[in-house]
């Protein structure tokens, strides 16, 4: 194996660059930075090398969304193993570079779609391929309950963008909604502008403090992004 190591401080994850991972795909190589972490941090028996290690994907954007999703789920499922007194969220939000709301919403991500049952086998592997952002939508419907039938299921794994993905649950799943009555809810994370989508024009309706620490906010905020199924954008 032709390791490459991301290194910072006395943070080390390593990476297989060989030919043959070049490759896997990128949940593959997701899964296997993810399981690396986490070994590492049961073998240290120190969650903060896992919260380390969250920020440090960031170098490597193409799987770090996957990556992150799973080892937070990792940590929020064992957290008692690690003696900690203070709650997972309030130690985890307080030492990685993401929020609460968006740590809430990777480990739901990676619980609703890739643990258990909601999604067929053969679908997930389809998934695995999708940008974190693009999952938001399915997410969304399956927490509410909603049943995903095969043609539909055919219809998402064929989508190319969150908004086509969104459109169909919206349409497929949630109902027949005239495409001229749609609206899509768009959030810049950078800016914290909040825009709806209508026939192709994107119009500004609200700027949210996506930095604030009151638990009261971030449970607004992320009841709001959760209940409209917000799409997360990142404008240059």
């Amino acid at each position: 194996m032709v390791e490459n190591k991301i290194i910072t401080d006395d943070l080390e994850i390593v990476i297989d660059n060989s030919a043959r991972h070049l490759m896997k795909s990128n949940f593959q190589q997701a899964e296997e930075v993810a399981n690396s972490v986490i070994s590492k941090t049961i073998e240290l028996k120190d969650p903060y090398y896992a919260m380390d290690s969250i920020d440090t994907l960031d170098t490597i954007n193409e799987i770090a969304g996957l990556a992150k999703a799973k080892i937070l789920y990792y940590l929020m499922t064992n957290w008692n193993d690690f003696g900690i007194s203070n709650s997972f969220m309030d130690t985890v939000s307080s030492n990685i570079k993401m929020t609460e709301q968006m740590i809430k919403r990777y480990v739901k991500i990676w619980e609703t779609i890739f643990v258990g049952d909601a999604v067929p086998e053969e679908i997930k592997a389809e998934l695995q391929e999708k940008p974190i952002n693009d999952l938001v939508p399915i997410m969304g419907a399956l927490r509410k309950g909603y049943k995903i039938d095969d043609d539909t299921w055919d219809r998402i794994v064929d989508a190319d963008k969150n908004p086509t993905i969104a459109r169909i649950i919206r349409t497929d799943v949630y109902g027949n909604e005239k495409e001229s009555d749609a609206l899509f809810y768009i959030l810049d994370k950078i800016s914290g502008l909040m825009y709806v989508m209508n026939r192709g024009t994107r119009y500004p309706i609200a700027k949210l403090s996506l930095s604030a620490k009151d638990e009261p906010a971030q449970r607004a905020i992320l009841r709001l992004i959760e209940k409209l199924n917000v799409q997360l954008v990142e404008d240059k």
